[in-house]
Parts: structure tokens; sequence; C-alpha cells
């Protein structure tokens, strides 16, 4: 069972995995300045920090397994392999992102990791509910 490359939807698979990214990027700045307006002083400010830190990465992960699941109700077959792809497009773009970012040296590993995980999962997901 060989899966040609050609064959895959690529326009879907980069334009979900954008759609996700952007999606984060507009909740964690929303939660950022609700988050701004009840912790004002400094040393909440920090708790704000980790607490958006989490919230992204838990944000992303759930994202993912959507766009997977949505991926796959819309191919007819390798729904897992076009989820995980999807997956390895937003662990890309949020990889760059974490080069700019305090975050911890171990996070951004196992945040790509389970990101292409979370897209394969979506897809397996998807697939099962056709």
């Amino acid at each position: 069972m060989k899966v040609q490359l050609s064959q895959l939807r690529w326009g879907r698979i980069i334009l979900t995995g954008l759609l996700v990214v952007i999606l984060v990027t507009i909740i964690n700045g929303v939660l950022i300045q609700l988050g701004l307006l009840i912790w004002h002083q400094w040393p909440q400010q920090l708790t704000l920090v980790e607490v958006v830190t989490w919230s992204t990465f838990g944000l992303q992960l759930l994202l993912t397994v959507g766009g997977g699941v949505w991926i796959a109700r819309k191919v007819e077959r390798d729904a897992p392999l076009q989820g995980l792809l999807m997956g390895l497009v937003i662990a890309l773009i949020f990889l760059l992102f974490s080069f700019s970012s305090v975050l911890p040296a171990l996070m951004a590993p196992v945040g790509f990791i389970l990101t292409i995980a979370a897209g394969w999962l979506g897809g397996v997901l998807g697939s099962r509910e056709r």
C-alpha cells in the first residue's frame, strides 16, 4: 500500500495548518489582553506569562486534533497520513516561533513531537467517523 505524495491534498493540509496557527495566535492575544486587565502588577504578570505559555501549548494540541479531524472528514483516503502532515506543518511553524521565545529548552522538542502526534490522532479519529 504505497502512498504517492502527489495524491495528497497539499493545499488543504497547508491551509488548515496555517489556520490553526492563526487561531492559536489570535486566541492567545485575547488571553494576554484579558490577563493584563486582571493582573496589572509586575509579579502577577510573570504568572500571566507562565499561564499563557501553557495555554498556548494546550490550545495548539487541541486545535491540531480538531484540524486533523476536519481534514480526515474531507479526504477520501490516507486520512491519518494527511493529519500527520498537517501536524508537521503546524509543528514546524511553532518551532520557528519557539526560537524567538523564552520557553524552556525541553518544551520545543516535546511540543514538536506532540503536535505531530495530535495531527495524526485527529486524522485517525476523523477517518473512523466516516
